[in-house]
C-alpha cells in the first residue's frame, strides 16, 4: 500500500504541470487505475489517465468523435482472439501465407524461446532479430563481427522476461507467447535508408499511409493519400522529411495486399517494404502508438475520426 501512495504522490507532482483542472482529472483516473483490480475497468482508467496527460481533456468512450479517442474505444472493446495471433510477429506469417501468399515474408532464419539457443556462429553476417511480443523489440545487425552477442543475449533475455502488455495495457500482447524471431537482413536500397511503408486500414479499406525513413539525419516520416499526395498534417512525434520519395512502383499492388490482410477488422496498420522490386509483408499493427499520437493541426485527429466506423457506427447506419 505504501508503494501505491507513492506513486500516486509522484503522479500528481507530474500532472500540476499541466493545469489544476487536468491535473485533478487525471490524477483521479489514475487513482481509479491503482486502486482496481486486473481487469477491463483497470485497462478503462489507465486510458482515461493517459488519455488525459497527453491531450489534457476526457476521452468519451460512449461517443467518441476523434481517431485518437475511437483508438481507446478499440483497445477496451475490440478483443477479437484472433487479433492476438495477428499481432504475433511469428503466428502471424502463416496467416499472411494463407491469406496473400509466402512469397512475401521474409525469409526465417530461425525461432526461439530461449536466447541462449541462438547459435550467432551458424547466422549470416547480417540479420535482424525481434521480439514477437511487444513493440520496439529489434536488433539489426549489418556486421556480425561488431555485435557482443553476450551483451545481445542479455538483452534478448530482459524481453522474454517482459509482459508487453503492462507497458501500456494494450490487451492484443497480453497472450502473446514471448518469443524470438531472426529473420534475414535487407539491404537498404535508398539514400534514406529501408523505407517502411505503414498503411493505416479504416475498416478493411487503406486509407493513408505512413513512410518512415531511416537515415543519417534520424528517423522521419511523411504521411500521403492513397493516391500518393502529400497529406497537410503530421503525426508527433517524429518530424516530416522536406524530400519526398516517389511512390513505389508497386502501390496498388501494396494497398491490394494491405485491404485482403486488414478484411474484417475495424483498424489495423499493415506494414510492408519493398526492396529489390519485392514487396515484403513488415508487421501488422492495432494501435499505433497506443492511440496517443497527436495529430497537427489537431482538426485531422476529427477528420480521420468521422472515416474511421466503430462496429456500433456501422450498425447504425445498415
Amino acid at each position: 500500500m505504501q508503494n501505491v501512495v507513492k506513486k500516486i504522490r509522484q503522479k500528481i507532482e507530474r500532472v500540476l504541470a499541466h493545469g489544476l483542472w487536468s491535473a485533478c482529472c487525471q490524477t483521479l483516473c489514475y487513482i481509479c487505475y491503482w486502486l482496481l483490480p486486473e481487469g477491463l475497468s483497470k485497462d478503462y482508467w489507465f486510458y482515461k489517465s493517459t488519455y488525459w496527460r497527453h491531450f489534457g481533456r476526457n476521452p468519451s468512450f460512449k461517443n467518441p468523435q476523434t481517431f485518437s479517442e475511437k483508438m481507446q474505444w478499440i483497445k477496451l472493446y475490440d478483443r477479437n482472439p484472433s487479433h492476438t495471433l495477428k499481432a504475433d510477429k511469428y503466428s502471424v506469417r502463416e496467416y499472411v501465407k494463407n491469406t496473400i501468399g509466402e512469397q512475401y515474408l521474409i525469409k526465417l532464419l530461425g525461432v526461439y524461446d530461449c536466447a541462449k539457443d541462438i547459435d550467432f556462429d551458424a547466422l549470416p553476417d547480417r540479420f535482424v532479430l525481434k521480439g514477437v511480443h511487444g513493440c520496439q523489440f529489434n536488433i539489426i545487425c549489418p556486421d556480425k563481427k561488431l555485435l557482443d552477442s553476450e551483451k545481445t543475449v542479455k538483452r534478448l533475455n530482459g524481453w522474454l522476461k517482459r509482459n508487453f502488455y503492462y507497458s501500456k495495457r494494450e490487451w492484443v500482447y497480453k497472450n502473446i507467447p514471448p518469443r524470438i524471431v531472426c529473420e534475414e537482413f535487407l539491404e537498404s536500397n535508398t539514400e534514406w535508408g529501408l523505407l517502411d511503408y505503414k498503411i493505416f486500414c479504416f475498416n478493411g479499406k487503406p486509407t493513408f499511409i505512413q513512410v518512415y525513413y531511416h537515415g543519417e539525419q534520424g528517423e522521419m516520416r511523411n504521411l500521403y493519400d492513397i493516391q500518393w499526395k502529400r497529406l497537410p498534417f503530421t503525426i508527433s512525434p517524429l518530424p516530416p522529411n522536406p524530400h519526398d520519395a516517389p511512390a513505389p512502383s508497386c502501390l496498388d499492388e501494396m494497398l491490394r495486399l494491405a485491404s485482403s490482410l486488414a478484411q474484417d477488422i475495424c483498424f489495423v496498420r499493415v506494414d510492408f517494404y519493398y526492396h529489390n522490386e519485392k514487396i515484403f509483408f513488415g508487421e501488422m499493427t492495432f494501435y499505433p502508438g497506443g492511440g496517443m499520437k497527436k495529430f497537427n493541426p489537431v482538426e485531422y485527429d476529427y477528420e480521420y475520426g468521422k472515416l474511421l466506423k466503430l462496429p456500433f457506427e456501422l450498425e447504425t447506419e445498415t
